[in-house]
């Protein structure tokens, strides 16, 4: 009599297939993750560097603006700052550097804006610069060793710009205004 024909069960055939699979699952997600936070993390470091080129250009309108208004000779208060010119400092003590003061009333707001950033600036009174200057001329005699007396006031400018996101820049220069 011939044998039936006897088939071996198949579970564990399909058993070993779902786990093969998982794993190449597992093997093309970990990487995919990687990936989506490494774009994710590019993201962010590109939207900083914009925002602080925002910033930048804020405060480098808000020096320009200050420098035009330092043309105009603003008369410093006897002490501290007020409307965006500030008395000379004393004993090296800068109102700009006290906290909450780019918040008050001492600085200017500049008029220029980019994307809502918009630069603050303030002056501080130097008081008045006498020296031999290249660019000086006394009665016609414009040879190196002329003298020359011309006298400037000056200012120190600093301005500072803040992002919504919060990226900041400050910028300082002296400026001479000729009397």
């Amino acid at each position: 009599m011939p044998r039936p024909f006897f088939r071996p069960p198949h579970r564990h055939k399909g058993l070993s297939t779902i786990s093969i699979v998982l794993l190449l699952l597992l093997a093309i997600t970990l990487p995919g993750i990687a990936i989506m936070r490494s774009t994710t993390v590019h993201e962010q470091m590109t939207a900083g560097s914009a925002d602080r080129a925002r910033a930048f250009q804020a405060a480098e309108a808000g020096v320009v603006e200050a420098e035009i208004f330092a043309t105009t000779k603003p008369t410093p208060p006897a002490s501290g700052c007020s409307g965006g010119i500030c008395a000379t400092p004393q004993n090296g003590v800068v109102a700009w550097k006290a906290t909450g003061f780019w918040d008050g009333s001492g600085p200017r707001v500049s008029t220029a804006t980019f994307d809502d950033t918009r630069a603050r600036y303030v002056l501080e009174y130097l008081g008045v610069s006498t020296g031999t200057t290249d660019d000086c001329t006394t009665g016609g005699d414009v040879s190196p060793d002329a003298a020359c007396n011309e006298q400037s006031t000056r200012y120190r400018i600093t301005v500072r710009s803040r992002s919504p996101s919060g990226a900041e820049v400050v910028l300082q220069t002296n400026y001479l205004v000729p009397r």
